[in-house]
């Protein structure tokens, strides 16, 4: 539960801060993946072995799943300057078809990869295991948005998120 209050807390900074550059939002995104996984490995309960096996494979997984989402806003954003449309009101009916139909192949894509990598997690785990992996998936989304939509300053997550943050030996702070 302290994972997810933390984790819901690196989104609530996420959301809440836009002054700072690039490298600051990848480390917010690296501790919020980080809390995600310490989160999703205690729910399923995985040995040492396994926790190895889990984090190549989910972090496999969500680059290419990042790099696809990169890749169609690149198309998108192609299709809309090459009309010189900035929104999709702009946008030629033709044109509005095309990126319609990119979007619906880019989710078959994705489908295609979730299955692929669902099937490696099956293979050095279990269907059970993966399941449950789903489910914890789900409860952290759950727990984040939660924490979001609460915006209580003493959120469990919150409270975590900020023990990680503060370097070692660094006095806590209420």
């Amino acid at each position: 539960m302290k994972k997810v209050v933390n984790t819901l807390l690196i989104g609530a900074v996420l959301i809440g801060s836009s002054a700072f550059a690039q490298e600051e939002d990848n480390n917010k995104e690296d501790l919020l993946n980080e809390l995600k996984m310490e989160y999703i490995e205690d729910a399923i309960g995985l040995s040492s072995e396994e926790q190895v096996e889990f984090e190549k494979v989910y972090e496999e997984y969500e680059l290419k799943r990042k790099e696809m989402r990169l890749e169609q806003r690149k198309e998108i954003r192609g299709l809309k300057k090459s009309n010189s449309a900035e929104t999709e009101e702009e946008l030629s009916e033709e044109d509005a078809k095309k990126i319609l139909m990119l979007k619906f192949e880019n989710q078959k894509k994705m489908m295609a990869l979730e299955e692929e990598y669902t099937n490696k997690m099956i293979e050095t785990f279990s269907a059970k295991k993966v399941l449950e992996y789903e489910k914890a998936e789900r409860e952290f989304k759950r727990e984040l948005l939660k924490m979001l939509k609460d915006d209580k300053p003493q959120h469990e997550m919150r409270n975590e998120l900020r023990q990680k943050k503060r370097p070692q030996g660094a006095p806590k702070t209420n």
